[in-house]
């Protein structure tokens, strides 16, 4: 669990970290999507897994000492119909930066072609969306946004 602003809630699943409440829906769209309640930072929203029998999973850690902690998602996962296409990468929120939301790819096997990346806010708008589009590893993504959990929050894309 992590605090984030006003809310402490916090899940993961289906390569995203929702700050309300999840979907369990399978295949991703594009955003807005009203399967998910309260903020939600989709690191990258596609049909990944984990295999039995392999080191693959997902981590999380709290590193630094308030008021500059981060709090650090990583996934290792596979793709759902291929065991051998990899995917690793981290969500990282920053205590001192509430609005800050940050995604590094270190191995996207397909480039995430399949998948949807970006951040909804509560009221089920959509702040920053890639849908279905080719990228190469070693990019990260950062946001900055003003406030996840009013009706005017806005993101930006730096």
């Amino acid at each position: 669990m992590i605090s984030f602003r006003k809310q402490s809630t916090c899940c993961i699943f289906i390569q995203v970290v929702c700050l309300g409440g999840c979907s369990t829906a399978y295949s991703n769209t594009n955003l807005p999507s009203s399967s998910f309640a309260g903020p939600t930072m989709f690191g990258f929203w596609d049909d990944l897994m984990i295999y039995a029998g392999t080191s693959q999973t997902i981590y999380y850690n709290v590193i630094g000492t308030a008021p500059n902690r981060m709090t650090i998602f990583e996934f290792y996962e596979s793709h759902y119909s291929l065991s051998t296409a990899y995917y690793h990468f981290q969500i990282i929120f920053y205590e001192n930066q509430p609005g800050v939301v940050k995604c590094i790819y270190f191995e996207i096997s397909d480039g995430g072609v399949s998948a949807t990346i970006g951040v909804q806010s509560n009221f089920n708008k959509k702040l920053f969306t890639s849908f279905h589009h080719l990228y190469s590893t070693s990019r990260f993504f950062k946001w900055t946004c003003n406030d996840l959990f009013s009706k005017s929050s806005q993101c930006s894309f730096i």
